[in-house]
């Protein structure tokens, strides 16, 4: 999964929605993600410890990141959305702050369950976290 030296994580769901508005939200977002011409890759999510769908998504270009920023917080109401830069340094990226979070990493599925925000990629049965 993380053979891209730049990419960003972001997800449409909120927990306090049903599973149907969820599912409705998502598939708007990777309408939207591959509209734009983005390349976005489904994996589940676990953030403040709730699963969610979340999409994996490589980038190139910084104005990608914002604009993938104002997609997930302005749009979907989003929180936050992770990004990866190409030095390997993961930021969790607010409406108004940046948080450092460290470098995304492979982590097996015991230490996943004991994290409270990591994400899963179902074809390659491998889990990921900021460590």
């Amino acid at each position: 999964m993380l053979h891209f030296n730049q990419f960003v994580i972001l997800s449409a769901e909120l927990s306090h929605l049903t599973p149907q508005e969820n599912e409705i939200r998502t598939n708007q977002l990777q309408l939207m993600l591959t509209k734009l011409g983005f390349k976005p890759t489904e994996m589940i999510g676990r953030y403040k410890g709730d699963q969610e769908t979340s999409f994996f998504v490589p980038t190139t270009r910084n104005d990608d990141i914002e604009r993938l920023e104002f997609i997930a917080c302005d749009r979907f109401n989003q929180e936050s959305i992770l990004v990866q830069y190409s030095d390997g340094h993961s930021r969790l990226h607010y409406p108004n702050y940046i948080e450092h979070i460290g470098k995304v990493r492979e982590i097996t599925r015991q230490e996943a369950f004991k994290r409270d925000a990591y994400t899963f990629y179902p074809k390659l049965g491998k889990y990921y976290a900021a460590i």
